[in-house]
């Protein structure tokens, strides 16, 4: 993370704001789904003795979209439609299920993220706001054409 997305999301956990904090996880799970580059794993270490795992994670909501637990049944469509839920409904459960789908389809050291951009070539000429932008901007077109099916 760049120092000054660091000091961004530390000054969302000073204000303690719980929205855009979940957001900034939403946004990251998008853009690295198997968590190789570490985005989650240090900003949920910056939390610690911050914001409590209660106030973070809000109840689960099983009826939104049940949580499949056979790796048989996880798809690429079905990890972006946790993805979009967990924007609806940021429980600690779905969150570590979306973690844990994520790395299940995109495995370590494969070349491509669920954007199709490289996650390899960890100097890309597309800066991290921008991929977080076109990332929202992703989940927002699949909640749009969940919400209207």
């Amino acid at each position: 993370m760049t120092e000054e997305r660091r000091k961004k999301f530390k000054k969302l956990i000073k204000e303690r704001n719980l929205v855009e904090i979940r957001d900034e996880f939403g946004s990251i799970n998008t853009l690295d789904p198997n968590g190789e580059a570490g985005e989650v794993d240090e900003r949920l270490e910056l939390l610690k003795g911050e914001i409590s795992e209660n106030e973070l994670y809000e109840k689960h909501n099983a009826e939104l979209l049940p949580i499949l637990p056979d790796e048989a049944q996880w798809t690429r469509s079905y990890f972006n439609k946790q993805k979009v839920k967990l924007f609806r409904n940021f429980s600690k459960e779905r969150f570590e299920h979306v973690r844990e789908v994520g790395k299940f389809i995109f495995p370590l050291n494969n070349s491509q993220n669920v954007n199709g951009l490289t996650t390899e070539n960890k100097d890309s000429s597309i800066d991290t706001k921008t991929k977080i932008i076109v990332g929202v901007g992703i989940v927002l077109v699949i909640a749009f054409a969940i919400s209207m099916s």
